[in-house]
């Protein structure tokens, strides 16, 4: 369960179970329960027996008609990863919620199970292709540091940047963004790398126009300014990865 890909009611019950504050931006809710969840900080017995049974499962059914829509409707199309990651943690959420409530949950919990089945089958469906390779490439040209002739990516016209001063905006999500859209227009990661400068503002170009020359591809920016900005890749070590292994309970 990513908290990046929770909305702010979910965070905050996360948060209430957990007895941790529940005070501030979504943003700020967000660092918090990774953190939490990060320290696997145990959930209060106590405030799981206050919650009320029938309200809770009002709630989580809701919740699951509206993650059975938004499966159906990104299955109809194209799943993207984005799509898989933000279901896979809202399910989670939902499945391991209801099951804290017992016996009276069991009949909302198998359907969650089913479709969580269901999104990792469709995952296994839609693997993100590798990077493109040239078929016919050509030879290196002799002036040292000349690209070969091949047309400029564009990348700025994405429209994606990241600045790491506006406040809710997750690095998690960015990142995902930026991996779709390389994928779709058939951009490597080598390419990618070179026009990285476009896909930063603020803060974080400022960050990258000082150290860029310390880089040596993506996959090797990614985890600096990860470290750099104090944000958080979509990946949470507290969790489980399975919906049938809740340890927090």
């Amino acid at each position: 369960m990513d908290p990046y890909r929770l909305i702010k009611d979910e965070i905050v019950y996360e948060l209430t179970i957990r007895k941790q504050s529940t005070e501030g931006t979504v943003a700020e809710l967000r660092k918090r329960l990774y953190s939490v969840l990060a320290v696997r900080t145990s959930i209060d017995k106590d405030v799981l027996k206050g919650l009320v049974v029938e309200d809770e499962l009002q709630t989580c059914s809701e919740k699951f008609k509206y993650l059975t829509d938004a499966f159906d409707e990104c299955a109809g199309t194209t799943l993207t990863v984005t799509d898989v990651k933000r279901l896979e943690s809202r399910i989670l959420h939902v499945a391991n919620r209801v099951k804290r409530l017992g016996d009276e949950g069991n009949v909302l919990y198998i359907q969650l199970e089913s479709l969580y089945g269901k999104l990792k089958s469709a995952a296994k469906t839609t693997p993100v292709p590798p990077d493109p390779k040239p078929t016919n490439p050509e030879p290196a040209a002799s002036t040292s540091g000349t690209r070969l002739n091949k047309p400029d990516p564009k990348i700025y016209k994405w429209g994606l940047t990241f600045s790491g001063d506006t406040t809710g905006v997750s690095l998690g999500d960015f990142l995902d963004e930026v991996e779709d859209k390389r994928v779709s227009r058939k951009v490597s990661k080598a390419e990618l790398f070179e026009s990285a400068v476009d896909l930063f503002s603020g803060t974080a170009r400022i960050w990258y126009r000082a150290n860029h020359e310390k880089l040596q591809s993506w996959e090797d920016l990614k985890p600096h300014i990860v470290g750099v900005l104090g944000y958080y890749l979509p990946t949470c070590p507290g969790e489980p990865n399975a919906i049938i292994d809740d340890r927090a309970t």
